[in-house]
């Protein structure tokens, strides 16, 4: 390897070795979804009177993504206020294995007699990730007082490859093309 090739190396090299501890701390933003079933009382019956919700009985029952390994199963679930605005603000809804959603905002999509749908944002918390943004859609009826809940990142992507790794393949095929040139010349 001639002089220009080993300076060119090393460049690529402490350029990689820089970028890695730059980044190293970097977190990635949580991608999937759960699914929660449980009973819910309402303030006051009909539904559409209905200002408040609180839950005697929660379970996680679905998880996809990085909520993959999250435990199946019951799980304490905060009640709160819903109209004319969500209280308290925010809202620590569940939490569960190190993940947690804080509820920020909740709108009522339907409310009737007996049916009640609401959505909403909140931030998505579990170590090792960033904070993420994230929704929920709450699906409550009379029939049982029995309600669905999902919940998930907002953007629902796929992790994208951060600028390390990316450095670090470039630097790699660099350094092929440059051995194997080499070996051709």
């Amino acid at each position: 390897m001639d002089f220009r090739s080993t300076k060119l190396l090393m460049g690529l090299l402490i350029a990689t070795l820089v970028m890695l501890t730059g980044t190293a701390s970097a977190s990635l933003q949580m991608v999937g979804e759960l699914g929660f079933v449980g009973s819910f009382s309402p303030d006051s019956t009909p539904l559409s009177t209905a200002t408040a919700l609180t839950f005697p009985s929660a379970s996680i029952v679905g998880a996809t993504g990085d909520f993959d390994g999250i435990t199946l199963g019951a799980l304490p679930f905060t009640g709160f206020t819903f109209s004319p605005a969500l209280l308290p603000n925010p809202l620590p809804l569940w939490n569960q294995d190190g993940f947690s959603f804080d509820m920020t905002s909740v709108s009522i999509d339907l409310q009737t007699d007996t049916n009640l749908l609401l959505s909403g944002a909140g931030t998505l918390k579990g170590a090792g990730f960033t904070d993420t943004p994230g929704r929920f859609n709450f699906t409550g009826n009379t029939l049982g007082a029995l309600f669905t809940f999902s919940a998930g990142n907002a953007n629902d992507v796929a992790h994208a490859p951060e600028p390390t790794s990316l450095l670090v393949w470039g630097g790699l095929i660099a350094v092929g093309l440059m051995v194997r040139r080499r070996s051709l010349g």
